[in-house]
């Protein structure tokens, strides 16, 4: 129901011109039909054309190295951070951090390992379209 409602409020809200960040405590954990609708919502209905990712998908598929924080925070499958660019900007995921994850004695400041993720943002270049009969 809170990704109903999410969805909605994306769907609603969202320029579809402008990059789209969603990230927050989804509480997925190890159910896979959780993750699944979930993934399956988000590139169904939070974007243009399904071109959305998670920044842990995302770091994986482009050799970013995790910190062992950030390898328990995916592991857990809680906190999710999605995005897509815009039809006028790049969005790229260059880096995860953990700023508050396990303490030197095992403690951690909440049950959740939070994390950021910095993306470079770039304008798109318009296409330039050739007239018929020119090159």
């Amino acid at each position: 129901m809170q990704v109903d409602y999410l969805t909605n409020f994306i769907t609603s809200a969202h320029d579809p011109s402008r990059p789209l960040i969603v990230a927050g405590d989804f509480n997925v954990g190890s159910v896979p039909a959780r993750k699944q609708m979930l993934l399956s919502r988000a590139q169904s209905r939070w974007c243009q054309d399904g071109d959305i990712d998670d920044a842990y998908g995302e770091a994986a598929r482009r050799g970013i190295a995790l910190s062992a924080d950030a390898r328990f925070s995916r592991k857990r499958a809680r906190d999710w951070q999605f995005f897509t660019p815009g039809r006028r900007t790049d969005l790229e995921l260059s880096s995860i951090d953990v700023p508050f994850g396990h303490e030197p004695d095992g403690t951690m400041l909440s049950d959740h390992v939070g994390y950021s993720a910095t993306y470079q943002l770039r304008n798109r270049q318009p296409l330039t379209r050739i007239a018929p009969g020119r090159v």
